[in-house]
């Protein structure tokens, strides 16, 4: 067991501490996941040896049993506790030696914080103690807010105990108190919808699973913190593993399936993908601009090597994975190219049709513009002075550009210059509109 951990407590060269950051040890509980990549690894958070005695938070009356002396020791789990055997960390109360379950009476309480920046979908996974009186693992945000917290009820009946955020004893009934269970959980905490996506408890073998719990506060979460609360003085929890989720692999690559290319001038069309990690059998699409992507031309079809020079497709130096296609020139033929995106040993393709010069074929992207514009004019349906000039000046440059669409002799040059012109046109259309629909 000590040399398989993965966070909380880890064994190092000489000492083992308490410590919460990942490390790339056993992952099993996943799929689909490479915890070297798709679990964020810092070794910010508190970290102390084996024996540390941590001052605790909360303090009696003076004259009371622990009047000064309130501490939590990290140690390892005496064997002799009930169900404790082969546990690796535990906190003993009141600078006690042995993790147990002897009364202490009276009404203490301590708890300790680690503290460390989290953000959009959070992993844990953690063995705990079913300490008496409500012992809690609590994660909160930036305000203090409790986002999310689990944990025990002081009985020694069956399927009393165990609680977490939003369902009750009775909902989870599993476990009574003085026993280990297992416990498995992703978190979204957007701030606009914070939810519980899944939780596992697994309690002597049996397990429960719930799905899709609302949470509250989900502002970001950037403390853990470990309460027990009175009576007896044993809390403690094993193997834990906490991180953010963020993308390990790539899906649904996507953009334009054709390109025109026009004489003498540059063309470029966008391409995008998304990353996506999956965990507790839940495929989750997680924004990463970070990721190590590699973009190239994988297959030049019947593309001349003097056009492929013409060719390139250049990585977004800030989001890794968004890319431009771009063609500095016309090509005498058209031609099937691939584009491929690699992440690790993920490859996506995408074919894309590069076009020979073509009046109709900038056309029909003329129409496209003539169509988004409209859309763009129709959508404003607020009648004023202002919106009125601004929507006649759109639509006076939509009326040209289906001028030139119709015009049976409109040259190549013609025809783009127009593209670019009903563009600039929807852009000073969308700037003019922003104060007004702010107001």
């Amino acid at each position: 067991m000590k040399n398989k951990l993965n966070i909380l407590l880890r064994k190092g060269l000489s000492t083992l501490s308490l410590a919460v950051f990942i490390t790339g040890l056993s992952f099993n509980a996943t799929a689909g996941v490479d915890p070297t990549t798709a679990w964020w690894n810092n070794a910010d958070f508190e970290a102390y040896d084996l024996g540390t005695v941590l001052t605790a938070s909360t303090e009696d009356p003076p004259g009371t049993a622990w009047s000064g002396n309130h501490a939590v020791r990290i140690q390892e789990v005496s064997s002799t506790n009930s169900s404790a055997t082969g546990k690796v960390l535990g906190f003993a109360l009141n600078s006690g030696d042995t993790f147990g379950e002897a009364s202490q009476g009276g009404n203490r309480s301590v708890n300790k914080t680690f503290t460390n920046a989290l953000s959009g979908y959070v992993y844990v996974k953690t063995a705990f103690y079913h300490a008496t009186n409500g012992t809690m693992y609590q994660f909160k945000n930036s305000t203090g807010d409790v986002i999310f917290e689990f944990g025990s009820n002081n009985s020694n009946n069956a399927n009393n105990a165990l609680w977490f955020t939003g369902k009750t004893t009775a909902d989870v009934a599993l476990g009574n108190r003085a026993k280990w269970s297992d416990v498995e959980f992703l978190l979204d905490i957007n701030p606009e919808a914070p939810k519980l996506l899944k939780i596992i408890l697994t309690y002597n073998g049996a397990s429960k699973t719930f799905t899709d719990i609302t949470l509250t506060n989900g502002s970001g979460i950037n403390n853990l913190t470990v309460n027990n609360f009175k009576g007896y003085e044993a809390a403690g929890f094993d193997n834990t593993t906490i991180g953010n989720l963020i993308g390990d692999q790539i899906k649904d690559l996507t953009g334009d399936a054709t390109l025109n290319t026009i004489p003498d001038q540059s063309i470029g069309k966008n391409y995008s993908l998304t990353a996506f990690a999956e965990v507790m059998d839940l495929t989750l699409n997680i924004p990463n601009p970070a990721l190590d992507i590699v973009w190239s031309v994988s297959d030049w079809g019947t593309l001349s090597a003097d056009e492929q020079a013409l060719v390139s497709i250049t990585r977004n130096s800030d989001d890794h994975t968004q890319a431009e296609l771009t063609v500095s020139n016309a090509i005498s033929t058209d031609a099937v190219i691939t584009l491929k995106a690699k992440l690790g040993d993920t490859e996506l393709t995408f074919q894309v049709t590069l076009k020979a010069p073509s009046t109709e074929a900038l056309k029909a992207d003329l129409l496209i513009e003539i169509t988004t514009a409209g859309a763009l004019k129709d959508a404003v349906t607020d009648s004023n002075p202002f919106l009125t000039g601004i929507k006649e000046t759109l639509s006076a440059a939509i009326e040209t550009a289906q001028g030139v669409y119709d015009n049976q002799s409109a040259t190549l040059a013609g025809v783009n210059q127009t593209i670019e012109d009903i563009k600039a046109a929807q852009a000073t259309f969308s700037t003019a509109l922003a104060p007004y629909t702010a107001f």
